[in-house]
């Protein structure tokens, strides 16, 4: 006799043939949803925000021929934040309070935290207000020379070009935005009851036991005064 093929296994499926499996399955926002996200964009955005704050601002490069009377080469200057004068103290400023602001926000308190978010997000906007108007006149004069010695110099003699630091900035705020703007998400949900209430609400391992039995009856004694005559 010959051998007896034996059945296939049958796969049993559920649901649309079209469905795609869970774990390959998208959900729209999950990850803006995910708590880790927002500390994240937070710890980026102070790095770039650090950074900015020793990185060069603008990059002036002088033919040293002009300077000197000889054949020297170019001459770069970098103008760091503090060079900027009243614009570099007021970024300093904000980012002090942006800071605290971003800290209370994700580490802070929950009752503390709206408000803490309304300071960051305020700050945060008013710092990217103020990185974008320095960045647009970065490229008109240049903060290494001044206005005066820049006078006598042709347009071939030197040139300007924005530092890294407007970069940094510009990025580090994004950043620490998203994690402000995030962090409602992140932190919304039902407060916790507190421990001692969810134990007394908890249903004992065992019932109750009643007894009953008889009671003395109530009655009014010969001392009590406060009984009207």
């Amino acid at each position: 006799m010959g051998r007896m093929s034996q059945p296939e296994e049958a796969l049993v499926e559920f649901g649309p043939a079209d469905e795609p499996s869970p774990r390959r399955r998208f959900r729209s926002g999950s990850f803006l949803r995910d708590r880790r996200v927002v500390p994240l964009a937070a710890g980026l955005g102070a790095i770039a925000l650090a950074a900015s704050v020793i990185a060069e601002w603008q990059v002036t490069t002088i033919d040293g021929t002009v300077l000197r009377n000889s054949a020297t080469g170019d001459l770069v200057f970098d103008s760091p934040l503090g060079d900027l004068g009243g614009w570099g103290a007021g970024y300093l400023a904000g980012l002090f309070l942006l800071t605290a602001a971003t800290v209370l926000t994700v580490f802070g308190p929950r009752p503390g935290r709206v408000y803490a978010r309304l300071v960051a997000l305020s700050t945060g906007g008013t710092l990217l207000l103020l990185v974008l108007t320095v960045w647009s006149t970065l490229d008109d004069r240049s903060w290494a020379v001044r206005q005066v010695e820049q006078a006598g110099l042709q347009g071939d003699d030197f040139s300007i070009a924005v530092g890294r630091g407007p970069w940094c900035a510009g990025a580090g705020l994004l950043l620490v935005l998203v994690a402000a703007y995030l962090s409602e998400r992140s932190t919304a949900g039902p407060e916790p009851r507190p421990a001692r209430v969810a134990e007394e609400q908890e249903a004992p391992d065992e019932p109750f036991e009643l007894s009953v039995g008889p009671a003395t009856p109530w009655t009014v004694g010969a001392d009590n005064l406060d009984k009207p005559n």
